[in-house]
Protein backbone atom coordinates (compact mmCIF):
# COMPACT_ATOMS: atom_id res chain seq x y z
CA UNK A 1 0.00 0.00 0.00
CA UNK A 2 1.79 2.95 -1.39
CA UNK A 3 2.11 6.21 1.37
CA UNK A 4 0.63 9.11 0.26
CA UNK A 5 3.97 11.82 -0.08
CA UNK A 6 3.73 15.50 0.08
CA UNK A 7 4.76 15.60 -3.77
CA UNK A 8 1.99 13.31 -4.97
CA UNK A 9 -1.45 15.85 -3.59
CA UNK A 10 -1.97 18.61 -5.80
CA UNK A 11 -2.53 22.15 -4.51
CA UNK A 12 -5.81 22.20 -6.63
CA UNK A 13 -6.88 19.20 -3.65
CA UNK A 14 -6.33 20.66 -0.99
CA UNK A 15 -7.77 23.68 -1.47
CA UNK A 16 -10.76 21.57 -2.42
CA UNK A 17 -10.64 19.70 0.67
CA UNK A 18 -10.47 23.04 2.85
CA UNK A 19 -13.23 24.93 0.69
CA UNK A 20 -15.59 21.40 1.04
CA UNK A 21 -14.53 21.27 4.85
CA UNK A 22 -15.54 25.05 5.46
CA UNK A 23 -18.61 24.72 4.05
CA UNK A 24 -19.91 21.77 5.89
CA UNK A 25 -18.39 22.85 8.66
CA UNK A 26 -21.38 24.38 10.08
CA UNK A 27 -24.17 22.20 8.82
CA UNK A 28 -22.43 19.36 10.99
CA UNK A 29 -22.24 21.13 13.63
CA UNK A 30 -25.71 22.57 13.78
CA UNK A 31 -26.57 18.72 13.46
CA UNK A 32 -24.84 17.82 16.47
CA UNK A 33 -26.55 20.26 18.54
CA UNK A 34 -29.90 19.30 17.02
CA UNK A 35 -28.67 15.57 18.03
CA UNK A 36 -27.55 16.25 21.50
CA UNK A 37 -30.95 18.79 21.84
CA UNK A 38 -33.22 15.62 21.28
CA UNK A 39 -31.20 12.43 22.65
CA UNK A 40 -31.08 14.92 26.37
CA UNK A 41 -35.02 15.86 26.10
CA UNK A 42 -35.97 12.22 25.40
CA UNK A 43 -33.25 10.54 27.79
CA UNK A 44 -34.56 13.34 30.80
CA UNK A 45 -38.18 13.71 29.92
CA UNK A 46 -40.06 12.54 32.92
CA UNK A 47 -42.53 9.50 33.06
CA UNK A 48 -46.21 9.07 33.75
CA UNK A 49 -45.11 7.71 36.59
CA UNK A 50 -44.01 11.29 38.24
CA UNK A 51 -47.01 13.17 36.85
CA UNK A 52 -49.21 14.66 39.27
CA UNK A 53 -52.69 13.43 39.67
CA UNK A 54 -55.77 15.28 40.28
CA UNK A 55 -58.49 13.11 42.08
CA UNK A 56 -61.93 14.57 41.69
CA UNK A 57 -63.60 15.69 45.27
CA UNK A 58 -67.04 15.11 45.94
CA UNK A 59 -69.29 17.23 48.05
CA UNK A 60 -72.64 16.50 49.85
CA UNK A 61 -74.38 14.21 48.34
CA UNK A 62 -71.55 12.70 46.47
CA UNK A 63 -71.95 15.53 43.70
CA UNK A 64 -68.07 16.42 42.44
CA UNK A 65 -66.64 19.42 43.34
CA UNK A 66 -65.36 22.34 41.03
CA UNK A 67 -61.85 21.89 39.68
CA UNK A 68 -59.55 23.59 41.87
CA UNK A 69 -55.73 24.00 41.55
CA UNK A 70 -53.42 21.60 42.64
CA UNK A 71 -52.43 21.55 46.18
CA UNK A 72 -48.75 23.42 46.87
CA UNK A 73 -47.25 20.07 48.23
CA UNK A 74 -47.85 18.97 44.95
CA UNK A 75 -47.01 21.69 42.97
CA UNK A 76 -43.81 21.55 44.69
CA UNK A 77 -43.54 17.66 44.41
CA UNK A 78 -43.90 18.16 40.63
CA UNK A 79 -41.03 20.82 39.75
CA UNK A 80 -38.95 19.95 42.34
CA UNK A 81 -35.68 19.52 40.54
CA UNK A 82 -33.89 16.30 40.36
CA UNK A 83 -30.37 15.80 39.48
CA UNK A 84 -28.95 14.87 36.39
CA UNK A 85 -27.05 10.69 36.42
CA UNK A 86 -23.66 10.71 35.91
CA UNK A 87 -24.07 9.64 32.30
CA UNK A 88 -25.29 12.67 31.30
CA UNK A 89 -23.33 14.54 32.86
CA UNK A 90 -20.77 12.86 31.54
CA UNK A 91 -22.15 13.07 27.78
CA UNK A 92 -22.39 17.38 28.82
CA UNK A 93 -18.81 17.53 30.15
CA UNK A 94 -17.54 15.69 26.44
CA UNK A 95 -19.98 17.82 24.13
CA UNK A 96 -18.73 20.88 25.86
CA UNK A 97 -14.84 19.99 26.27
CA UNK A 98 -15.74 19.38 22.42
CA UNK A 99 -17.17 22.36 21.51
CA UNK A 100 -14.04 24.25 23.30
CA UNK A 101 -11.53 22.18 21.47
CA UNK A 102 -13.21 23.46 17.92
CA UNK A 103 -12.69 26.53 19.06
CA UNK A 104 -9.55 26.56 20.27
CA UNK A 105 -8.31 24.71 16.92
CA UNK A 106 -10.29 27.48 14.72
CA UNK A 107 -8.09 30.09 16.84
CA UNK A 108 -4.74 28.07 16.12
CA UNK A 109 -6.17 27.77 12.20
CA UNK A 110 -6.98 31.71 12.33
CA UNK A 111 -3.29 32.48 13.98
CA UNK A 112 -1.11 30.01 11.51
CA UNK A 113 -2.89 31.39 8.60
CA UNK A 114 -1.95 35.07 9.87
CA UNK A 115 1.51 33.90 10.56
CA UNK A 116 1.74 32.72 7.25
CA UNK A 117 0.41 35.18 5.03
CA UNK A 118 2.16 37.94 7.30
CA UNK A 119 4.20 39.58 4.37
CA UNK A 120 1.04 39.69 2.76
CA UNK A 121 -0.66 42.07 5.01
CA UNK A 122 -3.67 39.68 5.76
CA UNK A 123 -6.15 39.23 8.70
CA UNK A 124 -8.72 36.85 9.52
CA UNK A 125 -12.47 38.98 8.52
CA UNK A 126 -10.31 40.96 5.74
CA UNK A 127 -12.10 39.69 2.41
CA UNK A 128 -15.59 40.54 4.82
CA UNK A 129 -14.91 43.63 5.94
CA UNK A 130 -13.84 44.83 2.94
CA UNK A 131 -16.90 43.79 1.19
CA UNK A 132 -18.94 45.76 3.40
CA UNK A 133 -17.03 48.61 3.81
CA UNK A 134 -17.01 48.72 -0.15
CA UNK A 135 -20.97 47.75 -0.54
CA UNK A 136 -21.70 50.82 1.65
CA UNK A 137 -19.81 53.26 0.04
CA UNK A 138 -22.36 52.66 -2.98
CA UNK A 139 -25.51 51.51 -1.68
CA UNK A 140 -27.44 54.64 -2.35
CA UNK A 141 -28.69 55.86 1.20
Amino acid sequence: MPFITVNSITMEQTLSVLNYTRSLYPAIILGIFLISFIIYGVANSPNDAEKVKVHSLQGPGGRPLPQRRKSANQVKDAVASKDFSPRAKATFATLTSAIILAFVANGVSILIRVITFKEDNWWPGQSAVVSIDGSSLFSGR
